[in-house]
Order: structure tokens, then C-alpha cells, then sequence
């Protein structure tokens, strides 16, 4: 399912608070909500990027660890587990009563699925294993949520923002009260933090939860030119490797950066926190 903003924005963070507020509260539920009665995905992830034409796009990618068959047609998400971006989907040529099947079923769906989804004892032991290894790497504090730099740093200033509530299990099980506060404080502080910092042309975000089974939000710096950071007596130059295409792509998923690198960088994440917000260091 795809969302197309009405107007010329390049990323979620030109969308004012009220647009922002109908977009968490209302629309992207509902939308959820729509999948699961129709559907009953295990997953569904939510990305948001930026089309061909510059403009907002918004994808809700619903997830299926077992095959799914429509109209006699058997779908297998064999990329379960991880980004959907690296699926093959140039054999999907479904018929046409298939896609008919699909949208009426979306058109007729009233209804959504009542969900109990608690963590079971395995995720909270994932969660508090994730936390220790992101505790050393934590940029900016507040009342529900945390956020982190990622270990992964080909674009360069990459973080997300953690749900501090351990039964936080997904973007649909948030509070209000976690909702508008991401809306209104992380959305914004995450913003100042990576211009300040590094200055991208434009900043994709995604809930995905296919590794962790835990309300995340990840924000990626996109760079029409390469990045510069200063590490030690050395300058290290790290460039976007697919600036109009999608964030998850193989030279991404490649790039390892050195300890020496990601300490210059997080460095300069932490400068910049505190001069917008809470102080870390």
C-alpha cells in the first residue's frame, strides 16, 4: 500500500505537526488496521521515502512468514526478516483477478482484526541484549523514547529512535501519549541534531522491526555529495551510495566503518544534541 503526499515535500520532516498528528494518529492506524483484517500479516513495515520525482512517499509493506495464496496465486515473502527492498519482484506477474482479489478485498474491509500482541519472554530478553550494545552509542534522552546512533554508518549520521516502554512491540501497539510525543519532540530534536551535525539533502525513515521485535524508528541521511569526517590527523570521505534510489541497497548493506570512524561521527551527533537538547555528555 502506498501513500503519496499531496504536496511538493522531499521527506517527513517538511510535514508540519498537524499533518504529522492526522498522519500517526488516524490515517497510517487505519491503514494498519485495513491490512490485518484483509490480510493478517505478521509484519507490517513502514518506510518513508522519496519517489523519483523528489516528492514524499510513504510505503506500508505488510510481512508473511508463511505463503499467502490469492485467487489459486501462492505469494512467498522469502525476504521475511529483512529490508523488503530485497526482494525480487520482477517475477510477480500476478493475473489480473489477483490484483481484483487484493483491491476489493481492501474496498470491502470494514472491520480490523482484534489484537492482543504482547512481547513474549524471548523478546524482552532480544530487547535488553539489543540495549547493552547500544547503551555506549545513546544521543539524546526523553520521556518515551531514546535515541541512538546505529551501528551502521554508510549514511553517514544514521540513528533511530527506541520506544522506551519494553511492551512497546511495534508503531501499532504505541500510547497516544508515545505517539505525540515522537510527533512533537523526537521528530523535530532528530531533525535539528542531523542538520547540525551533517547537513543532509534530505532524511528517509522507516519502522521496520524485521530483526527487532521492538517499536524503532530508524532515520537515514541521504547526501547528494560524499561526506567528509575528520578522523584524527585523517579525513575520511563516505558517499551515498544510491542518493535517488532506496536507503537499502547491497553497497549499503556492504559497508563496514572503522571503530576510529564511528566515534568522529558519534561525536559529532553528541555536539550536536547538546546544542538543541539535554546535554549527554
Amino acid at each position: 500500500m502506498k501513500i503519496q503526499a499531496k504536496q511538493s515535500v522531499a521527506d517527513a520532516f517538511e510535514l508540519d505537526s498537524e499533518r504529522l498528528t492526522e498522519l500517526f494518529f488516524q490515517f497510517l492506524p487505519k491503514a494498519e488496521q485495513l491490512l490485518q483484517s484483509c490480510f493478517s500479516p505478521d509484519l507490517v513495515n513502514l518506510d518513508f521515502t522519496t519517489d523519483d520525482h523528489g516528492c514524499l512517499s510513504i510505503d506500508l509493506v505488510p510481512r508473511y512468514q508463511a505463503p499467502q495464496t490469492i485467487q489459486g496465486h501462492t505469494f512467498v515473502d522469502k525476504e521475511f526478516g529483512h529490508n523488503f527492498m530485497r526482494a525480487d519482484t520482477s517475477t510477480n506477474n500476478h493475473s489480473a483477478a489477483v490484483h481484483t482479489a487484493i483491491v476489493q478485498a481492501l474496498t470491502t474491509a470494514t472491520q480490523s482484526r482484534a489484537t492482543t500482541t504482547q512481547p513474549s519472554p524471548q523478546v524482552n530478553e532480544q530487547l535488553e541484549r539489543f540495549l547493552q550494545k547500544v547503551q555506549s552509542r545513546t544521543v539524546s534522552k526523553f520521556s518515551h523514547w531514546t535515541v541512538y546512533m546505529d551501528i551502521k554508518q554508510q549514511f553517514v549520521g544514521r540513528v533511530f529512535a527506541l520506544a522506551n516502554r519494553p511492551t512497546a512491540v511495534s508503531l501499532w501497539r504505541l500510547t497516544d501519549v508515545e505517539k505525540q510525543e515522537f510527533v512533537d519532540v523526537v521528530l523535530p530534536t532528530v531533525k535539528q541534531i542531523l542538520k547540525l551535525a551533517m547537513s543532509p539533502d534530505r532524511i528517509d525513515m522507516a519502522f521496520l522491526g524485521n530483526d527487532m521485535h521492538h517499536c524503532h524508528a530508524h532515520f537515514v541521511p541521504r547526501y547528494k555529495k560524499a561526506v567528509e569526517i575528520v578522523v584524527g590527523e585523517a579525513v575520511v570521505s563516505i558517499s551515498d551510495p544510491n542518493f535517488n534510489g532506496h536507503y537499502s541497497c547491497e553497497a549499503a548493506r556492504k559497508f563496514v566503518s572503522s571503530p576510529e570512524t564511528s566515534d568522529a561521527i558519534f561525536s559529532k551527533l553528541l555536539e550536536a544534541a547538546c546544542s538543541v537538547g539535554p546535554c549527554l555528555l
